[in-house]
């Protein structure tokens, strides 16, 4: 029976032991808790946005996120073309710079001249032609008669006349800006003789775009 005792008590001490010796390397069955290792990760030299660390993250690329930042296309603009001006007539033209000339002139008169007749006009824009057609300044006329052949009443006694004239001068203001200044002013002085009541005015351009001025100035 000791002999019996004496093994059961080894056995006893045996099971300790060993339970001992398992509970010291990290217990038993589930129990046992296993360290952790990230899975491994190749690094790339390209394609990766690195962080100030040193690691790098690759962020996967998406038409989306592409699109999303580029700016959006500004709409076409739904606003009308402004109306141009019309293109005027050379009739037109002649018309509005008569009117022009003859306000610009006045301005400076006593006696402001009156609207021009007909024949007077008609006479101007003759001259006005005939300067045009041979780009000479000049009182004789291409036929080699005097200017004050195409005014009516010139053999009468009394007649009075004058003709002025200019070239290159875009507008009317211009025009009238050059007759203030021409030989001095003499021709402005001209102008304002309030022995000339009555004036024609005329306005022609050649092939160039060269305009071409008269006036035909005659007294009362």
């Amino acid at each position: 029976m000791k002999s019996r005792s004496f093994v059961l008590q080894a056995c006893a001490v045996g099971v300790v032991t060993a339970a001992l010796l398992l509970t010291a390397c990290g217990g038993l069955g589930s129990g046992y808790s296993y360290p952790y290792y990230p899975p491994y990760q190749p690094s790339h030299s390209s394609g990766s946005a690195s962080d100030s660390s040193g690691s790098s993250s690759s962020t996967p690329e998406s038409s989306s996120s592409e699109s999303s930042s580029e700016e959006p296309s500004s709409p076409a603009s739904s606003e009308p073309p402004a109306p141009s001006e019309p293109e005027l007539t050379p009739e037109q033209r002649l018309a509005l710079y008569r009117s022009e000339v003859l306000q610009l002139l006045n301005t400076g008169r006593t006696v402001p001249f009156s609207a021009p007749a007909s024949a007077l006009s008609d006479a101007a824009q003759t001259r006005a032609e005939e300067l045009q057609q041979t780009g000479r300044l000049s009182h004789k006329r291409p036929n080699g008669k005097d200017y004050t052949s195409l005014l009516p009443g010139s053999n009468l006694p009394g007649f009075v006349s004058k003709e002025l004239y200019a070239s290159g001068q875009a507008t009317p203001a211009e025009f009238v800006s050059h007759l203030k200044t021409r030989r001095s002013g003499v021709d402005w002085e001209t102008v304002l003789d309030t022995q000339y009541t009555q004036i024609g005015i005329g306005y022609a351009v050649d092939a160039d775009g060269v305009p071409y001025w008269e006036l035909l100035l005659l007294n009362g």
